[in-house]
């Protein structure tokens, strides 16, 4: 035991003589190659040149420039968990803040923390051509070594985690770009990153509204805020449906938003419209044959002076990416599964294009129909029998006559599921389903096969 207790002391010895050692030469390295400054101070232009705080371009390019040879091989040897523990050293981040965001592991939190402190508090609108901005950037993207697509977006969500949603779109929104220039990617970079993140509209649209300006409303971020709640993924009235929540909780915006023009009156004028007409008809009591749903979307379109070939395509294209989405869905459905009526072939008829050119236009437009769909079911409660119901086997329907060109709509429709639910839900969904539905019959067997493969 004694032996066992003088080597555990040893090696105790031997760590710490070693870290005194790297800590030794590591500020013997700092205290020569770079003074105490702040990091605004080490960003600016021209400081790197006279007092060697921002490296040059082959010390950005190897970050390893400026150290000891010791220390280069100490640092490419260490383990992705250690060189993430090297990174939050104090003065890793103060001396060398390139190897703090090298060794980091939150690249988007490193490169927040280097950013340049009194450039994060000013209030200007040209961030992007600062040049302690520009030397911020070329100091990130030279400390990572990833495509220029993933620094990118690294780059844009420090600038978010660093300024919060509201500064960032108004620092995005107020900055001009000449079209061409480098500069011009910033904002469509903003966009995609709150479109991948998924991000929570509701919260994003109350901070909105805290940038004000001389007219109450900005008009730019509300703009901003269109586009990343109408993106073609996703519902087109998403927008439109959280403007409306927040509104109602807060009227004095109201008046505001009513004043706002171009873009922002075009969208909510649009979709007002189309919902106003979509409820006077489809629930507006009809005393004759004309009460029937199919027949109420029938002349839905006819009102808009479509005719019986492009009525359906009409309907797909307003209603397939919305709110109503789901009630066109089950009415189309319930159409094609009723055998009484006079009109039923011609009705059954109209009610297959709708689903066709609702599956067509999720397609053409990469509709992300696994999240809409996990959302529904949890807003239900029909998880289990998703597949029973009108609206499950209307998605059915509609993926599958929109690809039979293809002769793959069920295995896209089979895939979808598995990915949004996982094969037992699905499987479930499957055994309490109507099994004489055609659709589903396909569905099952490919099913099936897809889960003995994998």
């Amino acid at each position: 035991m004694t032996r066992k207790h003088k080597r555990l002391a040893s090696l105790c010895c031997l760590v710490l003589l070693s870290c005194y050692h790297i800590a030794i030469c590591v500020q013997n390295v700092a205290l020569t190659e770079a003074p105490v400054l702040s990091k605004s101070r080490r960003l600016r232009s021209g400081v790197g040149l006279e007092e060697r705080v921002v490296p040059t371009s082959e010390g950005l390019t190897n970050s390893f420039g400026t150290l000891s040879q010791g220390l280069t091989h100490f640092f490419r040897t260490l383990t992705p968990r250690m060189k993430d523990y090297v990174a939050s050293w104090k003065w890793i981040i103060k001396y060398f803040p390139h190897l703090h965001v090298r060794f980091a592991k939150d690249k988007v939190a490193a490169a927040a923390r280097v950013f340049p402190d009194d450039l994060a508090n000013s209030m200007t609108k040209n961030l992007f051509e600062v040049n302690a901005f520009i030397e911020w950037d070329k100091l990130i993207r030279r400390s990572i070594k990833r495509t220029t697509e993933e620094v990118d977006a690294i780059i844009t969500a420090a600038l978010v985690a660093k300024f919060g949603n509201a500064r960032a779109i108004q620092l995005f929104t107020e900055a001009t770009f000449e079209a061409g220039s480098v500069n011009a990617k910033w904002l469509p970079l903003l966009h995609n990153h709150y479109v991948q993140a998924k991000a929570d509209l509701y919260e994003l649209f109350k901070d909105i509204l805290k940038i004000k300006n001389l007219n109450g409303v900005d008009q730019k971020s509300v703009e901003f805020f269109i586009k990343v709640g109408s993106v073609k993924q996703n519902n087109e009235d998403d927008a439109f449906e959280v403007m409306n929540r927040v509104l109602i909780e807060n009227e004095e915006v109201l008046v505001d938003m009513h004043k706002l023009g171009g873009d922002v009156a075009a969208y909510r004028d649009k979709w007002h419209l189309l919902k106003f007409a979509y409820y006077t008809i489809v629930f507006d009591s009809i005393p004759n044959a004309d009460a029937i749903p199919i027949k109420r979307l029938k002349n839905l379109a006819d009102k808009r002076k479509y005719g019986s070939n492009t009525a359906a395509s009409w309907i797909a294209d307003s209603y397939a990416q919305s709110a109503e989405g789901f009630n066109v869905l089950r009415i189309a459905k319930q159409t094609l599964q009723k055998e009484d009526g006079l009109n039923s072939i011609f009705d059954k008829a109209f009610a297959k294009k709708i689903l066709k050119q609702i599956g067509l236009k999720w397609d053409r437009n990469n509709y992300d129909i696994g999240n809409v769909l996990k959302h529904f079911v949890a807003e239900k409660g029909i998880a289990d029998n998703f597949l029973q119901s009108p609206e499950g086997l209307a998605v059915l329907h509609a993926v599958t006559a929109s690809m039979e060109v293809k002769a793959k709509g069920t295995e896209e429709v089979v895939l979808v599921f598995r990915k949004a639910f996982g094969d037992d839900l699905v499987a479930k969904m499957i055994r309490n389903a109507d099994q004489k539905d055609l659709n589903l019959v396909k569905f099952k067997s490919v099913f099936e096969k897809m889960v003995v493969v994998a």
